[in-house]
């Protein structure tokens, strides 16, 4: 929301490159001005195409497409028919984007035909993230409404029945490589894993400790990263109260739900932190990747020499392992 586009080295947690994104002559107000003139505008949506060759960026009421390698524009702006885009992704060929809006809308747009091939009345709140399977042929969407789905792609109609038992908004989706399972990631600081085909839940539900925001799968399928509300805040609104509340272009705002006083509750995130995580997902394992995002700032031995505990500006103390090869971490506590 900030305009700006960053990417990150997901090993080292280091900022590889970044650019600041303003409104652009071919598609904005003021066509006379220059680059510097122009005024910021939030991104608020983004994602590389399957090989990674592009990088799709939603500004206001269109799409821009940069060079991953070195963030510059392209020059092709894509005109979308719809405003409140909250997310989007991008098909494998790549011909076909997907859009979730506020509105608990999903459009299928043809990029090259700039023409609509779905529009579905997916959800009765904002979806939050919406991703094709690595086929193309589904669609799965995350919403406030407290479900995620799967649709199909030809016909836009919904595959089976919702995936319910969420207790909080449903922040995020992802496809299992093989697309026998999805993974959803909910604001009540879970994520849960289902069979795509029978609707059950495999395993537990994890704690992430934070509301999830974003998850995705490395390729291989080995390691998922999510993105999550480290810093949050919330309010309580009654029945006809006029009350404004943060728009989506300010902040990540999720209606949760209404409580049995009468009173909706919505929280919205106001900092966000990304977790890697080593998962053995048909196995029901999974584990923090080892190593700080940020420098550490202290360690100390424990005094019998077989551990090593490290502080550092991520917030975290870590314990590990000494007496192996490779460190393994045994502990961590997080710190606000």
């Amino acid at each position: 929301m900030d305009s700006h586009v960053r990417v990150w080295d997901l090993v080292s947690g280091a900022l590889v490159r970044w650019t600041q994104l303003t409104q652009s002559s071919d598609v904005g107000e003021f066509p006379d001005r220059s680059e510097d003139e122009r005024s910021p505008v939030p991104v608020n949506a983004l994602a590389y195409t399957w090989n990674g060759s592009e990088l799709f960026c939603v500004l206001s009421d269109h799409i821009t497409v940069i060079d991953p390698a070195t963030l510059s524009r392209t020059g092709r702006n894509i005109p979308l028919p719809c405003h409140n885009v909250r997310c989007m992704t991008i098909s494998p060929d790549p011909t076909k984007v997907a859009l979730g809006l506020e509105d608990g809308a999903i459009f299928v747009f043809d990029v090259e035909a700039h023409t609509i091939v779905h529009g579905i009345d997916a959800h009765g709140y904002a979806v939050n993230m919406v991703v094709f399977s690595r086929d193309g042929s589904r669609l799965a969407s995350a919403s406030d409404d407290k479900t995620a789905c799967i649709w199909d792609v030809a016909s836009g109609e919904r595959v089976g029945e919702p995936f319910e038992g969420h207790f909080n908004s449903v922040g995020a989706v992802a496809f299992l490589v093989d697309g026998d399972m999805i993974a959803a990631g909910n604001w009540d600081r879970t994520v849960k894993i289902w069979n795509a085909a029978t609707r059950e839940q495999h395993g537990e539900s994890w704690n992430t400790g934070y509301p999830v925001l974003f998850l995705a799968f490395s390729p291989d399928g080995s390691r998922i990263v999510t993105a999550v509300a480290s810093e949050e805040s919330q309010t309580y609104i009654k029945a006809n109260e006029d009350v404004e509340l943060p728009r989506p272009s300010e902040a990540r705002c999720h209606y949760l739900g209404t409580l049995a006083v009468g009173l909706q509750f919505y929280a919205w995130a106001e900092q966000t932190s990304i977790q890697v995580w080593d998962a053995d997902v048909l196995n029901c394992q999974r584990s923090l990747t080892a190593g700080h995002s940020r420098w550490v700032t202290s360690v100390a031995w424990s005094p019998d020499g077989t551990k090593i505990a490290s502080g550092s500006q991520d917030g975290t103390v870590r314990v590990w392992d000494t007496q192996t090869a490779e460190p393994v971490q045994l502990a961590e506590m997080r710190h606000s």
